[in-house]
């Protein structure tokens, strides 16, 4: 039987060098010192001309991480005569920090066409097969009372439906706080949620 293959890596930049001092910082020297940082860590396994300056800004980050991913799942697939890895999804959240979730098969390569005949993955909506950037999960901070008052107009309300009924935001941006909501909606099932009790 053939894998299943889950990496989580931490996908915040300034873990990998941070941004310190004022408004005075130089990002652009700041950027270049994250590229560095990933060559020296990774030295003959870092993907040389695929990973820009731009990609080492906070956002785009966790696409670097997973290019670079691809390129050692490619290279490791060298030495597997027949086998290849096929990402099935790829995530990013805050946890603490940002991390970066990739998911994926180890499948033969004549069993590929099969695989996604048989499992319809590539159309569930959260599925990452081609390597594309990751599907950022990000979710409102909910008081208890606002989760209570979302999850009884679920799963018959969308995002607008939501907003109009509760009559808030949950961020100082609509069409954040619309982007927000619609990610809880896909994952509302999967969320913990956690507060503090007395007892």
């Amino acid at each position: 039987s053939l894998d299943i293959v889950k990496i989580t890596l931490n996908a915040n930049a300034d873990s990998y060098y941070p941004k310190v001092g004022g408004a005075d910082v130089d990002n652009s020297e700041i950027l270049r010192q994250r590229i560095k940082a990933l060559e020296d860590k990774l030295q003959e396994c870092f993907p040389e001309g695929t990973i820009t300056e731009e990609m080492m800004l906070p956002k785009e980050f966790p696409y670097a991480l997973t290019l670079i991913v691809m390129h050692n799942a490619n290279l490791a697939m060298r030495e597997q005569s027949g086998l290849s890895f096929q990402p099935l999804a790829i995530f990013s959240y805050a946890d603490g920090q940002t991390m970066l979730t990739i998911a994926g098969i180890l499948l033969e390569d004549d069993t590929v066409q099969d695989f996604f005949d048989c499992t319809g993955i590539e159309r569930w909506d959260l599925s990452n097969t081609d390597w594309s950037e990751p599907k950022e999960i990000g979710i409102p901070d909910f008081t208890v009372k606002e989760k209570i008052a979302v999850d009884s107009l679920l799963p018959s309300s969308d995002k607008y439906e939501i907003h109009k009924k509760l009559g808030i935001l949950f961020h100082e941006s609509p069409t954040k706080s619309e982007k927000l909501l619609d990610t809880y909606i896909a994952f509302y099932r999967q969320s913990p949620y956690f507060s503090s009790v007395s007892i």
